[in-house]
């Protein structure tokens, strides 16, 4: 009974730490962004929300974001090797974000309702998107996918004008208004000859 009781403990402890940050770090653009590492003794680490409850309570980033390639912690150096689940989960102020080449996977539902977000760059580097990662970011024109990416979750583009990528994942269920289409003046076409509307966004 004293070992379930145990486990149970440690259970509560591992899930709670796995959201709750370890460190804080002010990103070149000057926000200050909260890391996890998630394995002791090697210098990775990931960005995520702040506490269990995302940024509530907390000043949420906004404007133009770069998200730093290493930070520095407890003088040692960690490589940004993830953007974490949720974690900048409805921050709708965020305009435009940078991720850096050391990232390899973008998480769970990381930019979900960045709803004021006009533009992001991918690097090449990231093969994994995962469920919902870009949910309801509207007001992306375009959401250019390298071809390195080959997984993708399930909605990851749900709502998302334009996805333009040319690599090897099934295209299931990703939620993409259109597909390697065209856009001119709020209009979405299948392509560049602009023969098949798929879709008008605002007053065009």
């Amino acid at each position: 009974m004293k070992k379930i009781v145990l486990f149970m403990v440690f259970a509560a402890f591992a899930v709670t730490s796995a959201r709750a940050y370890q460190f804080s770090a002010v990103a070149p653009t000057g926000q200050t962004l909260y890391f996890t590492c998630p394995v002791a003794g090697v210098y990775e680490c990931g960005v995520y929300p702040p506490a269990m409850e995302g940024w509530e309570g907390y000043e949420a980033p906004t404007g133009e974001l770069v998200i730093p390639d290493s930070v520095e912690y407890q003088g040692h150096s960690y490589a940004v090797t993830h953007v974490g689940k949720m974690a900048f989960n409805g921050c709708g102020g965020l305009t435009s974000v940078t991720v850096p080449t050391t990232v390899t996977r973008i998480c769970e539902a990381a930019f979900k309702d960045c709803r004021g977000m006009t533009q992001i760059t991918v690097p090449s580097t990231v093969t994994v998107i995962e469920d919902r990662a870009f949910e309801y970011c509207i007001n992306l024109p375009d959401l250019l996918v390298p071809s390195s990416v080959d997984s993708v979750g399930y909605m990851a583009f749900y709502f998302v004008r334009n996805v333009i990528y040319s690599g090897t994942a099934v295209d299931h269920s990703w939620g993409q208004l259109t597909l390697n289409g065209y856009h001119e003046d709020g209009l979405y076409y299948s392509d560049a000859s602009k023969t098949t509307l798929t879709g008008c966004i605002g007053s065009a």
